[in-house]
Formats: structure tokens, sequence, C-alpha cells
């Protein structure tokens, strides 16, 4: 049997951290993601009544929570709560954060023509529009130039459909060239927050010369 000293040392003694499905209820707790109404009441017998059980997700996830309802002189109810949070909005989806196409030769009398990838992940049709501003700046700045052109700047995307943005350029020079797009998305519930670029990466290079006698 435990003397008074080893009674107080368990009394004090820390619980140590949560495990993780411990810690994963307490969050739910916390923000309370899942609430209850009503939570007392009595029944008599033959009775019956309605308990609304409310999902409030914080974000893109699934939750679960165990609960008991206590019935006093009887047996304890258990119930297990489960919900998944899809995203509320479209989502864009690029393959790739930086595409780097491939190197160009100049003095091309057409533009080479790159497929970019794009896929709507959310629930809800969207709308895409690419802002070229900076692509006619750069061009501009190369004397009026069409080093980078868009074919199509902008779509419309329904649920896990997919498009290309068709990419054109055509190097000026032989040196690299780096373009960042900003593209704005919209759907039925108006401009989406979440930011998207199409970043674009290209070189130039100049081709070697043949001599008289290679011709």
């Amino acid at each position: 049997m435990p003397n008074d000293s080893e009674i107080e040392m368990e009394k004090w003694a820390d619980p140590g951290e949560p495990n993780e499905e411990r810690a994963f209820e307490k969050e739910i707790l916390d923000k309370k993601i899942f609430t209850i109404e009503t939570r007392k009441g009595s029944l008599a017998p033959g009775e019956q009544m309605d308990i609304s059980v409310c999902y409030y997700p914080k974000e893109v996830k699934k939750h679960h929570l165990n609960i008991f309802f206590q019935i006093i002189n009887g047996k304890p109810l258990s119930i297990t709560f489960k919900g998944e949070t899809l995203h509320r909005r479209a989502q864009l989806s690029l393959l790739k954060h930086i595409y780097h196409l491939p190197p160009v030769p100049i003095g091309l009398e057409w533009a080479v023509t790159y497929p970019v990838e794009v896929k709507n992940l959310g629930i809800t049709k969207l709308k895409y529009q690419i802002d070229t501003t900076k692509l006619e700046e750069l061009n501009r700045k190369n004397f009026n130039f069409r080093i980078f052109e868009i074919q199509n700047p902008e779509g419309t995307l329904k649920t896990n459909d997919t498009q290309h943005i068709y990419t054109m350029f055509r190097p000026l020079e032989a040196k690299e060239y780096s373009l960042d797009l900003p593209i704005k998305v919209s759907d039925i519930e108006g401009p989406v927050k979440e930011q998207f670029t199409l970043r674009l990466r290209g070189k130039g290079y100049a081709p070697k010369m043949q001599r008289p006698d290679e011709l």
C-alpha cells in the first residue's frame, strides 16, 4: 500500500503529452468544430426529440469526434461524428511552380509554342484570367518584339476539368528571360483571394553558323 509521500507524488505527477488522437479531439473541441443543441433534456417513455449537430470546419480536412450521451440510470450511448471539408471555392492547379521552357534559337520566323496544363481541383466552376501587363512591358522594352505571347489568356474550367494555356516564346537575344504573370481566378461567389502565378523562364541561344564548305 503506498505511503503518504507516494500518494502526494502521484497527485502532482506530470500527465505528459497527450497522444495524437487526444490532441486531435482537443483541437476540435477548442475550435468548436462540432456543436450540439440541445445538450440536456428528459424524455418520457415512448417520447422522442431532435438534437441538432452543427459542423463548422475551419480548414480543408477530415474531422471526427467520439462523444458519450450520459443516461441517468442507464447505459451511456457512444456516438462518433465524422465530417469532411472540401475546397469551398474553385481551386486552380498548376503542375509546376516554375515553367522552364526549352532553349530556343534566336532568329526564328515563328515562335515556339509551349502548353501549360491547368486544372480545377475545386467543387465549383471557375474562370481564370492571366494579367499580361508584365508581358506587354517586357516586349515593349525589347523594341516591341513579341518575345512572349499567350494565345488564350482567359478561360473557364469546370470541376476536375483540365485545359492548356498555350505560351509562345521567340527570343530576340541569346540570354535568359524571366516572366511572372498573376492569374485572377473567380467563381460563382466572386474573386478568389488565393494568389496564383504563372512563372515562365526562357532562354535564347545563337545557333552555330555553318561554313560555306559545310553547306
